[in-house]
C-alpha cells in the first residue's frame, strides 16, 4: 500500500481494483483495528501525498473508496457472524428440544411398563399370597413355594420400579451417576 502510493506514478486501474479487493478481504476477515491499520497509510496521503504531488484531491477519492470498501467488508464481517450466531441458536435449539423429545419418550415407555408389567407383578403377588393363607389344609411344601412365588414377584415390583426410575430420569443429570455418598460426605446430605 505504501509502495503504491509514494510511487511517482500514478497508480492503473487494475493496480486500484486489486488494492480495493485486498481492503474489502482484510475487512472481511480482521476485526475495525486492522482494517484502520489498512486506512491509515491512505489517510496519511489524503493528508501530504507521499509521492510528492501536491494534488491532494486523487489522495482524498483513492481514501473514500479505501473506506467505503472497508465499510462493506466490515458489515459483511458483521453479517456473516451474526448468521453464524444464528445457526449456533438454532443448533442448540434442536438439541434442546431433541434432548426434550427423548426424555418425554422415555417417560411414556417408563409409564407404559409401569401399567402392564407392575400391574401384573403386583397381581402375582397378591394372589401368591392370598391363595397361600385363603387355602384351607394346605401341605407347607404348597405354602412355601407360595409365599417364594410371592416374595419373587414383589422383588421383581421392587427392581422394576427401579428400572422404570433409571428409565425417567435424565441421562445427563450428574447425581445418578455419582457414587453414593457415605460418612465423609454427611455436610452435603
Amino acid at each position: 500500500t505504501i509502495i503504491a502510493l509514494a510511487d511517482p506514478a500514478p497508480l492503473t486501474v487494475a493496480g486500484a481494483i486489486a488494492q480495493l479487493i485486498v481492503t474489502y478481504g482484510v475487512a472481511v476477515q480482521y476485526p475495525r483495528g486492522a482494517s484502520a491499520l489498512l486506512a491509515a497509510p491512505f489517510a496519511l496521503n489524503a493528508i501530504t501525498p507521499l509521492s510528492g504531488d501536491s494534488s491532494a484531491v486523487s489522495g482524498l477519492f483513492v481514501l473514500i473508496l479505501v473506506l467505503a470498501t472497508l465499510i462493506l467488508g466490515d458489515a459483511q464481517r458483521q453479517r456473516s457472524q451474526a448468521f453464524a450466531e444464528r445457526d449456533e441458536t438454532r443448533r442448540a435449539m434442536d438439541d434442546t428440544l431433541r434432548d426434550r423429545a427423548a426424555a418425554q419418550e422415555r417417560n411414556r415407555i417408563a409409564r407404559e411398563l409401569h401399567d402392564v408389567v407392575a400391574h401384573h407383578l403386583s397381581m402375582i403377588a397378591i394372589q401368591a399370597e392370598t391363595a397361600r393363607l385363603a387355602t384351607p389344609g394346605m401341605p407347607d411344601d404348597g405354602k412355601e413355594r407360595l409365599a417364594e412365588i410371592g416374595g419373587t414377584a414383589r422383588d421383581a415390583l421392587t427392581e422394576m420400579r427401579r428400572l422404570l426410575g433409571v428409565l425417567r430420569v435424565d441421562v445427563d443429570d450428574p447425581m445418578e451417576r455419582s457414587p453414593q455418598p457415605g460418612l465423609d460426605r454427611i455436610d452435603e446430605l
